[in-house]
């Protein structure tokens, strides 16, 4: 569950700002890219990752950030726009911004499908 609450964090957060002016406002705790980036998986941790309720409170700071700094941008056009496999090409910060929250639910579903299967 952490695993998945820890890479919606720093997609998010790479699509927020990433590609965007606000570089810069990329807030990316020690350590999430080694635990929670692509790739990663938790049986190979070296380290003890955020606790749930630590994870829980840098996506609520994630929210209000994006708020106050993307609200009124979201048509605006990125620097550099991405391209998924698919073909899909994210333009504008309200595009990335939509994306993000389809792979933020796509993660969610696991999260409650995992939450079943331990209770």
């Amino acid at each position: 569950m952490r695993w998945n609450l820890g890479h919606i964090y720093l997609v998010q957060e790479h699509f927020a700002f990433g590609f965007t002016q606000e570089q810069k406002q990329m807030v990316v705790p020690d350590g999430f890219k080694d635990l929670f980036w692509l790739g990663t998986k938790p049986s190979e941790w070296k380290v003890h990752p955020p606790t749930l309720p630590e994870l829980i409170r840098v996506l609520q700071d994630q929210t209000n950030r994006i708020e106050e700094k993307l609200n009124d941008r979201l048509e605006e056009t990125v620097t550099k726009p991405f391209t998924m496999p698919s073909g899909l090409t994210l333009k504008t910060i309200g595009e990335f911004l939509t994306f993000s929250m389809y792979h933020e639910g796509r993660h969610f579903e696991i999260i409650k499908i995992l939450k079943r299967f331990s209770a």
